[in-house]
């Protein structure tokens, strides 16, 4: 199951795109305008692809391409249009679009390229997110631990938890959180410093290592978090049932290898969740 929202002023084209997706067991949102687009952008974890034209009356359709890349992390873009030109063509993916269609266009190619770009999206987004749980955090880790031993400095982990109050566990509910998930890393990692490291970690939660986060930093750390969330809330709909929980351990105190700090991370984390009565997809 897939969403596509369609951006296209031309009602036949709107129609033969949500004939062909319908095949494909997708849906498709339609929009006419640059407001309902982004209007209907405002919950981006519910978009699996985007296709529209860049011949916008009275706009610039590449800046709106580019705008809408750089807002939204991972979500493919295909421009579909009769403007056939080079120039347009390398512009359009420069400015962040994954592919580049013209019309007219035949029915299986289009159906073709849609499948593509939707697989590759969510393939791409879980090898991410394998990449970042296992070999990363870790190494990250264990270097920072041997980095701070010798300078005597403290380093403090922590596991953020994005929940709503909710007893179903669809596949369409994990859909969501794998969206919120990738919507919310990139905002929350801006709140880090540029030393630290910040990762996906399970559906619903993240890990960061923070290096020369003391104790008594912690605190503050929190509080910019929940901040960033809050904020977020007032801009994305998806966001207003959900809230960000977060826990943490910090070296030595808690343990002093890489092993003994991030099991004991885990552990007060489950420990929390038992206590606040929160049940996650995964950890």
């Amino acid at each position: 199951m897939c969403n596509i929202l369609v951006y296209d002023t031309t009602f036949y084209i709107r129609n033969r795109i949500k004939e062909l997706v319908a095949k494909m067991d997708c849906t498709t949102v339609e929009v006419t305008t640059t407001q309902q687009l982004l209007a209907s952008l405002s919950a981006p974890e519910t978009v699996d692809l985007i296709i529209m034209d860049i011949m916008i009356p009275g706009e610039d359709g590449f800046a709106l391409v580019k705008s809408i890349s750089d807002m939204l992390h991972g979500i493919p873009i295909v421009i579909l249009t009769s403007e056939n030109k080079r120039a347009s063509f390398v512009k359009g993916i420069q400015m962040g679009a994954a592919d580049y269609i013209l019309k007219p266009f035949e029915d299986d190619f289009l159906s073709s390229r849609i499948k593509e770009h939707v697989t590759k999206s969510k393939n791409r987004m879980t090898e991410t997110r394998e990449a970042d749980k296992n070999i990363d955090l870790h190494q990250y880790l264990t270097r920072e631990l041997i980095v701070a031993k010798k300078a005597n400095y403290q380093v403090s982990l922590l596991f953020s938890i994005f929940h709503k109050n909710t007893k179903e566990t669809s596949s369409s509910n994990e859909r969501e959180y794998q969206r919120i998930s990738e919507y919310l890393l990139p905002r929350l990692e801006d709140a880090t410093f540029e030393q630290d490291l910040f990762v996906a970690y399970g559906s619903q939660s993240f890990i960061g290592v923070l290096p020369m986060c003391s104790e008594e930093n912690r605190s503050l750390v929190d509080e910019k978090f929940i901040r960033v969330f809050s904020n977020l809330k007032l801009t994305n709909k998806a966001l207003a049932n959900y809230r960000l929980y977060n826990v943490f351990v910090t070296f030595p105190f808690d343990g002093e290898t890489k092993d003994e700090i991030f099991s004991k991370l885990l552990t007060k984390t489950k420990y929390f969740m038992d206590n606040e009565k929160i049940e996650i997809v995964d950890i």
